[in-house]
């Protein structure tokens, strides 16, 4: 049948990828943003939220809620929430809102580095001297 002959169901059909497509694209995180489709870069933005979780704990008193470790909030938004929305045709991505948004990449660093320099704090005082 032509083209122009077919219904709009039949062309949207026509379209679709088979279901070996839609596991790869899974497999390969193509539905995660660019700044989660790396094991180690989740590791760091999912330990950058801990970070807020223990601020605001310590600032406002902690909810029991919020108590998971950053694995566990890992876990569930990579392996299960972003999974089940990707099965479902949903994916992440950046507003095209013109707010002034803050940049992840330096959320990521900032935090990156508070837990950097709370290690070398914690080495230089066994060693009995200060953090360089």
């Amino acid at each position: 049948m032509p083209e122009s002959t077919k219904s709009p169901a039949e062309v949207l059909e026509a379209d679709v990828k088979s279901p070996a497509a839609f596991d790869q694209w899974r497999k390969s995180g193509a539905y995660l943003p660019e700044f989660m489709r790396d094991f180690h870069d989740q590791k760091d933005l999912f330990k950058a939220l801990q970070d807020v979780v223990e601020r605001s704990n310590e600032k406002h008193g902690g909810h029991h809620a919020l108590n998971a470790t950053w694995t566990d909030y890992h876990i569930y938004t990579v392996d299960i929430f972003l999974w089940v929305l990707a099965a479902h045709g949903y994916t992440l991505q950046r507003s095209r809102q013109r707010f002034g948004f803050a940049c992840i990449y330096d959320f990521v660093s900032r935090a990156r580095d508070r837990a950097r320099e709370a290690m070398a704090s914690v080495f230089a005082s066994r060693r009995g001297g200060e953090a360089s």
